[in-house]
């Protein structure tokens, strides 16, 4: 079965594909590489070479390796002098140019068609062609126009020679004599900071992100313990001011903050109210200031936010909390900041739990989305009953085929929801918008909307269509819409699709993960009768005529009557922890 046939989705631990291509001999980062991969727990994986000095043939090949289907990472390593390697120094400058130009065209029609993630490593010049200067200001000058170039293609990162130097910086960076036997133009240190920062790369691609950091304040946020000094008397500037100036940073990428504290709230309170201070107490989503273990107090935050333990981050000083909360909470990644004020910027830049894939809108307001879900729960305490909560909630719910610039957005869905989601099938833009490009599948993406607020994007499905079925392959929403009947009408949307394609049948496969119980519990209360091997087949029929029903105690299966409703209430949609 090639690509382009429609299946059932299983995804059974498929092997990642990592390819490199350069315009020089790069085998030696493969030894780094494959280091980092197994660590990373990146496995089964396969690392494969182009062969020499053949970046435009791969780019520009509709059967090269870059354009595999396989989930993993393009690596493309580029030194703009390779290109004119065997020109004489007259045409140099202009071969190297017309590369760059035509390097940039042949990036950008293998965009269009890449399934995986790209990223580009613009390399270091040699020693000679930095002491050249009229040459090193034309390669500089060219380097800044393939950014530019190439920042608004889908799918490709760009990682520059400074970002290396920056992070992993190597007193002897080019080999003059491994360039002229074997164009092996690096040296063996350099070659492992370049393995390094590309397999730190590739990790923010195949890996969900952390989702919420929980930091303590005395001695972290802020140097001294306020209760004793009192706020005004807080060491705030210089290395304090950094990791604030970070974690803020990090807050407008999505990542949601909370505060983990034994102290007197009050004193809290005060402490964030003090000039000098980067973070505001509207920074933080939630906070637990109070005496109680800081392991017990991130459960309850778990609970309240609706994520996952595995999500958190958390940040202190003290190594004793560090160690309760590693012992009482294993599933959170525990980082105790260290002792040395002056170490902790370096700290937080070698932390690649912090590295985070692009951000979409989603992300930028995230924190305001989670303020927004505080003051729904209150507003359904305070209403009579769970039909009245809803009929004044004013539920808008909005399906559509994504656009090109919801592709980013799209995927992150896939990667970060774990609980409502049927397969599992983790996706990136690249391979999405290629799929949606190329007519082989389809997709609708869910935007929901209230009287608080924009949920923004929050649900997906991917399908593809066969003879007579359409067969879903993701199907996913974020929990903070679940148990309003969002499901359920994404639902019958797809019934409504197969129907008016001519399609019987809405095939939904399941596949069981640790996670993923309020989806099976969906599926299993609208389609038990449909089920078989974990696929359900919904009748096209009833696939549209699911309905939800707030007040009804039970869940009824579908009849033969092909205008019946098939109801669920909100208790079977609901789950532990969200997107």
């Amino acid at each position: 079965m090639n690509s382009t046939e429609p299946k059932v989705v299983q995804t059974s631990g498929e092997e990642t594909l990592f390819t490199v291509t350069a315009n020089f001999t790069a085998e030696p980062v493969g030894d780094v590489l494959r280091f980092w991969l197994e660590r990373l727990g990146l496995e089964p994986g396969r690392l494969e070479f182009s062969s020499y000095n053949q970046v435009f043939q791969e780019l520009m090949a509709p059967g090269s390796a870059l354009a595999s289907s396989a989930p993993g990472v393009n690596f493309l390593l580029v030194r703009f002098e390779d290109w004119a390697r065997d020109q004489s120094e007259s045409l140099r400058t202009e071969t190297i140019a017309a590369s760059a130009r035509e390097f940039v065209i042949a990036l950008d029609d293998l965009a269009k068609r890449a399934r995986r993630p790209t990223v580009l490593l613009l390399c270091p010049p040699s020693r000679n062609v930095s002491a050249d200067l009229e040459l090193a200001g034309v390669l500089q000058r060219l380097e800044g126009d393939v950014r530019q170039a190439v920042a608004g293609l889908r799918g490709v990162s760009v990682i520059t020679s400074e970002e290396v130097a920056a992070l992993y910086p190597v007193d002897e960076v080019d080999d003059p004599e491994g360039d002229r036997q074997g164009h092996i133009p690096f040296t063996r240190a350099y070659w492992v900071a370049l393995g390094t920062i590309l397999a730190r790369k590739a990790r923010t691609f195949l890996r969900p992100p952390h989702k919420v950091i929980a930091v303590d304040a005395d001695n972290t946020l802020w140097g001294g313990v306020v209760a004793e000094a009192g706020a005004d008397q807080l060491q705030v500037a210089g290395e304090w001011s950094r990791l604030q100036e970070y974690l803020h940073g990090l807050k407008q990428q999505g990542i949601l903050l909370v505060l983990v504290s034994k102290n007197k709230e009050e004193d809290v309170a005060e402490a964030f109210r003090r000039p000098g201070m980067v973070l505001r107490r509207e920074d933080f989503v939630a906070w637990k200031v109070n005496w109680k273990p800081k392991s017990e107090n991130l459960r309850a935050l778990a609970a309240e936010l609706s994520l996952g333990l595995d999500s958190f981050i958390f940040l202190d000083d003290n190594p004793m909390e560090c160690a309760e909360v590693a012992a009482h909470c294993p599933s959170v990644t525990v980082l105790p900041l260290p002792s040395q004020a002056g170490d902790v910027h370096s700290f937080l830049r070698h932390v690649w739990a912090f590295d985070l894939p692009p951000t979409t809108s989603a992300d930028t307001g995230r924190t305001e989305q989670y303020r927004q879900q505080a003051d729904r729960q209150q507003f359904q305490a305070s209403a009579n009953s769970f039909r009245e909560f809803l009929e004044k909630l004013e539920l808008r719910v909005d399906l559509a085929a994504p656009r090109p610039e919801q592709f980013e957005r799209a995927a992150q869905l896939t990667q970060r929801t774990n609980q409502f989601n049927a397969t599992g099938v983790r996706r990136t833009a690249s391979e999405l918008g290629s799929l949606i490009a190329s007519g082989e599948r389809q997709a609708l993406l869910v935007r929901v909307r209230d009287r608080f607020g924009d949920y923004g994007e929050v649900g997906l499905c991917v399908y593809a269509l066969a003879d007579s079925e359409l067969i879903v392959e993701n199907f996913l929403l974020s929990c903070r819409v679940l148990g309003k009947g969002v499901e359920h009408r994404l639902l019958s949307e797809l019934g409504g699709v197969a129907g008016e394609l001519g399609k019987g049948c809405v095939v939904i496969p399941f596949r069981p993960t640790d996670r993923n119980e309020p989806a099976a519990r969906f599926l299993d209360a609208v389609g038990r009768a449909f089920e078989k091997d974990n696929l359900y087949r919904f009748p096209a029929r009833h696939a549209k005529a699911v309905v939800f029903d707030p007040d009804s105690a039970n869940e009824s299966l579908p009849t033969d009557d092909a205008d019946s409703a098939v109801r669920a209430t909100g208790p079977v949609a609901r789950c532990d922890y969200g997107e």
